[in-house]
């Protein structure tokens, strides 16, 4: 019975990831997850050593790559994307990505270290621009993503059939990389951000077994990599001053947490990357050119006391 299930369990995979690739090859790029696929090409074509950057879309800004390759060694590719994929998606994508030599940068948004849940929607819309994405889904989140990713399909085929010319909405505006796969930043924000007051901030928190879980799930991973020769990183992504200042009896116990713990590379204390809301382009994780000079430069400081060096 069990194999049998399992055999049906695959042939419903296969079923999805067709009707997935006859829809990715006229789906429109939406936002940042539009751009996984060219992310993936660079990946491919990038020189060894490669620094592998992984985490959300606070790191599709964050940094200059023709910096970070000058100062560490390392090719940076950025694989990042959007923080609901989730930390467990970040893991599998760029282990399978990485090779024997590279270095596996984890920037983690504070978020990623609290009670933190999954974006299905999101996940489909990865599988859509790049079916072997579904690969990086952890396995218990599957139910959910098929289940939405059906109704993706019903979706996008009404249109389809209601429509035979391709518009593109107010949101899907294109996203242009550069070749380190990092967003190129030509336009100015719509509206400059601003700090949220202290009455309108997330507060961030956990349940008690739900850090822990999620250091060993790192070191985990952090020797599944060495075993292949591949480093890893991890420092927490830049953030809004403010709402470190206003969280940040838990975000340092979060790194009081990860210097006991943690088995691999931990780049610097969290508030090295908090920033001035003058640094920010349009929300509390996203740097604008100047922050992204800035913030680059604290970075390749921080990792040169790693005494890492690129084979």
């Amino acid at each position: 019975m069990f194999r049998f299930v399992v055999k049906l369990f695959g042939f419903a995979l296969v079923q999805a990831a067709l009707v997935v690739a006859l829809i990715a090859a006229t789906e429109m790029p939406v936002a940042f997850w539009g751009t996984t696929r060219g992310k993936h090409e660079i990946a491919d074509r990038a020189p060894s050593p490669r620094m592998i950057i992984s985490g959300g879309s606070s790191d599709v800004f964050a940094f200059d790559g023709k910096a970070l390759r000058e100062a560490t060694g390392y090719y940076p590719v950025s694989l990042a994307v959007y923080a609901g994929l989730g930390v467990e998606y970040f893991l599998k994508e760029a282990e399978r990505e990485a090779r024997r030599g590279d270095v596996i940068f984890l920037s983690l948004e504070p978020h990623h270290f609290a009670t933190f849940g999954i974006n299905e929607e999101v996940l489909v819309q990865m599988v859509v621009e790049r079916p072997r994405s579904i690969f990086h889904i952890p396995l218990r989140h599957l139910p959910l993503v098929l289940d939405e990713l059906l109704n993706h399909i019903r979706v996008h085929l009404d249109a389809r059939i209601s429509s035979l010319f391709r518009r593109r909405r107010a949101h899907e505006v294109p996203v242009e990389l550069d070749e380190y796969g990092i967003i190129i930043l030509d336009r100015p924000t719509p509206k400059p951000y601003k700090s949220p007051a202290p009455e309108e901030m997330e507060v961030l928190k956990a349940k008690p077994h739900e850090l822990p879980e999620l250091i060993d799930r790192l070191n985990a991973f952090v020797r599944r990599c060495r075993s292949r020769g591949i480093e890893v990183v991890l420092a927490m992504s830049p953030h809004d001053r403010a709402f470190y200042d206003f969280n940040q009896a838990y975000i340092d116990r979060v790194h009081d947490e990860l210097v006991k713990h943690f088995e691999g590379l931990l780049l610097g204390p969290p508030s090295q990357f908090a920033w001035p809301e003058s640094y920010l382009y349009d929300s509390m994780l996203h740097l604008n050119l100047e922050g992204r000079r800035i913030h680059t430069e604290r970075v390749i400081e921080e990792w040169k006391k790693l005494n890492l060096k690129a084979p």
